[in-house]
């Protein structure tokens, strides 16, 4: 496995650069289809994730945890069963606490708060400037939702197509992404999967394909490196000095 870490691997694009110059940019990725998640790689979600687990809690009548403490919780993977408990409520309110989350964590008040990590928007571009497919790749619940927030962001010109789907299970949410691949391209182990979860890992290891995991979003390093990505970096701005 290849690590990457941002204070090694440091690209400095000067502000000047223009979209010819884009061009010229020799980046190590070239020519691939290439998935890229949304949420915690493109887009910062830990303010809209605490928000939305704030103010449900406090209307459930718990006491929520600290920021820190709840953005630590979720990036190791704990349970919203010891989660809650934490928070002041009982795990028969676990369904009450889950609809209430659910219905607002994409509901357009909270996703017109979302703003692009500093180095999306660049990375992006200069992955399409070297003939790559850029497809982007989200296990949304809601596709409507996810439509309109590409649109406010800016963003929809810079991918071949806008793709979700969504599972209910911890099962299938591991298989949902691959088989969202296999349906959209024709050699699907020849692709790159980038993202922040384990199921953008699990995705790219069932393909037989590359993975790049992120340690931007909701998983941490130690549960993104026991999953065996191909390649662990930082965040977005660091997948351009990975050589395929």
């Amino acid at each position: 496995m290849i690590y990457l870490e941002r204070r090694s691997y440091s690209i400095i694009i000067p502000k000047y650069f223009s979209q010819i110059n884009l061009k010229k940019w020799r980046n190590c990725i070239n020519n691939k289809n290439i998935f890229v998640d949304f949420d915690g790689t493109l887009v910062d979600i830990a303010p809209r994730h605490y928000r939305v687990y704030e103010k449900c809690i406090k209307a459930l009548g718990g006491t929520p945890l600290s920021k820190e403490e709840y953005w630590e919780m979720k990036r190791a993977n704990v349970s919203w069963d010891k989660l809650l408990p934490l928070s002041g409520l009982s795990i028969d309110e676990k369904d009450a606490y889950l609809k209430l989350f659910i219905d607002r964590i994409e509901s357009q008040e909270e996703l017109g708060a979302d703003e692009l990590f500093k180095d999306s928007l660049r990375t992006l571009e200069q992955l399409r400037a070297n003939d790559n497919k850029l497809y982007l790749l989200s296990l949304r619940r809601n596709a409507n939702a996810l439509d309109w927030q590409i649109e406010h962001l800016g963003i929809r010109h810079l991918f071949e197509k806008i793709l979700s789907g969504h599972s209910d299970t911890k099962e299938g949410t591991l298989l949902k992404k691959a088989d969202i691949v296999r349906q959209t391209v024709d050699n699907p182990s020849e692709v790159v999967i980038i993202g922040d979860t384990e199921a953008d890992i699990a995705a790219a290891q069932q393909l037989g394909a590359t993975s790049i995991a992120l340690m931007s979003g909701i998983r941490n390093e130690e549960f993104l490196s026991a999953m065996q990505p191909n390649y662990l970096v930082d965040g977005i701005g660091d997948v351009n000095n990975i050589k395929l």
